[in-house]
């Protein structure tokens, strides 16, 4: 029971009762000791024979699991030497009377359950030391070093039911009243809880249940699904990072690891750094190393692109209509400087060679031909091509609306394609595309033919 004394002030809050003056107690509350035993002092006084007791700040964060006090003291406060503590929690926000007006539970630094452990108690209900009500539960709380206390209370002990917590501390030195703070409150936004288990970002990152290693305080997992940071590697770990911890190489200095680069010649070195390197070779600029482009291909319906892979011994190269196609089984040439086709061969090296685009009169749409190298004394594989139907610009087997609009497209600076996959015209290819082109597509389109338009058969 509290005996009440006149006062101008409101004592029914405790935190008010600390600021003002305490009543005299026939017991007291935070030990159940009989009024003989404790006198009680306002927050002005000092235990006798000990520093004043001051707090610096006290403080209330909580998210979906915990509510976390911090209390910062102006000085050294060894609490295993007599110093104890109590905080009054408001779980509900409804008004209360009598002694703990408002407040619902107790977690009292007297009564300890384990080592760093102590109970949270009803504030009603009777039964317990000091006439406080039955246990909730236990809470831990940690002494960070000799001036920050941090009390840590799951909502489920504390059976909060809102996102505002009002909340007073209250420091005793031996069971002497010395300090406290008056009430306060704080506010769950329920946005820092980016990863969605339930515990804050910052407690999260404090335990080491999430990396921070850009120290943003945001979890680093939600900075990747977020967009903030890359993580090609998919490791966890932001690009980034892994690069600053030396956990990968970044060889071009463009923040992209380099494991994550292209890396057409699998030799675990990517494209790029090959290249910036000298190891490969890129004669055509296309910032793809040589040794991975294919030796041929048919680039368009009135082109063959050969690219002969890196090597130092000069060759010749060799065309040949396949047996098998009517249409071209006559054709037999060697590949000259200049892209054409000739009578005698004319021997390279890889390099020399680089890139060459074989084209004239000899090359139609939808034929198959075979390129050969030749070292002068050994014939190298062959390799099979076949080229596009005449005018099919988007390679789809059928020449319709679609290429039409791209040849225009091309024509008028809107479509950007390279010039053998569109260079389509006249007999034997001019290297530019104009109306010619448009028109033998609108012919082709027309006639439904893929017949070379207006030009003699290669092979009669």
């Amino acid at each position: 029971m509290v005996r009440k004394r006149n006062s101008t002030h409101d004592t029914s809050d405790p935190a008010a009762r600390v600021l003002h003056g305490a009543p005299s107690i026939r017991r007291h509350r935070l030990c159940g000791c009989p009024a003989a035993a404790i006198t009680v002092f306002a927050a002005v006084a000092a235990a006798p024979g000990t520093a004043r007791a001051g707090i610096s700040s006290v403080s209330g964060l909580y998210d979906s699991q915990r509510i976390l006090f911090r209390i910062v003291f102006t000085d050294a406060r060894p609490f295993a030497a007599g110093w104890q503590f109590q905080v009054f929690i408001d779980a509900d926000n409804n008004s209360g009377t009598g002694y703990a007006k408002g407040y619902d539970r107790l977690a009292r630094g007297v009564e300890t359950a384990a080592p760093q452990a102590i109970y949270v108690r009803d504030t009603t209900g009777g039964g317990g030391p000091g006439g406080w009500g039955p246990v909730r539960g236990t809470v831990s709380f940690t002494m960070t070093d000799d001036w920050h206390l941090e009390i840590e209370v799951p909502l489920a002990v504390a059976a909060l039911n809102s996102g505002d917590v009002k909340f007073a501390f209250e420091s005793y030195f031996q069971h002497r009243l010395v300090d406290s703070r008056a009430p306060q409150r704080t506010t769950f936004d329920g946005g820092s809880d980016c990863n969605g288990n339930g515990i804050r970002d910052d407690l999260d990152i404090s335990s080491g249940f999430s990396e921070d290693c850009d120290d943003n305080r945001i979890p680093d997992e939600c900075d990747i699904a977020a967009g903030r940071a890359e993580d090609c590697n998919e490791n966890g770990t932001p690009d980034g990072c892994d690069i600053a911890s030396g956990g990968s190489s970044d060889c071009m200095s463009d923040g992209v690891p380099d494991e994550c680069e292209p890396d057409c010649n699998a030799n675990g070195i990517g494209d790029s750094c090959d290249l910036a390197a000298g190891t490969s070779r890129d004669c055509d600029g296309d910032a793809v190393p040589d040794e991975c482009q294919p030796f041929a291909a048919a680039s368009g319906s009135r082109y063959l692109t050969i690219h002969p892979a890196p090597a130092t011994q000069p060759m010749a190269l060799r065309v040949t209509g396949s047996a098998t196609d009517p249409q071209v089984r006559c054709v037999s040439g060697f590949v000259q400087a200049d892209g054409s086709l000739g009578m005698f061969p004319v021997y390279q090296t890889s390099a020399q060679w680089c890139t060459v685009n074989v084209t004239g009169d000899e090359i139609i749409g939808g034929a198959s031909y075979l390129i050969q190298p030749y070292t002068g004394s050994t014939w190298l594989p062959a390799t099979r091509v076949t080229t596009p139907l005449w005018c099919d610009f988007d390679r789809n087997n059928v020449v319709n609306f679609t290429d039409l609009q791209i040849i225009v497209g091309v024509y008028v600076g809107s479509h950007a394609f390279p010039l053998p996959q569109v260079d389509a015209a006249p007999c034997v290819p001019d290297g530019v595309v104009n109306f010619t082109d448009i028109q033998v597509a609108l012919q082709v389109f027309g006639s439904a033919s893929t017949e070379m338009w207006n030009c003699v058969d290669v092979c009669p």
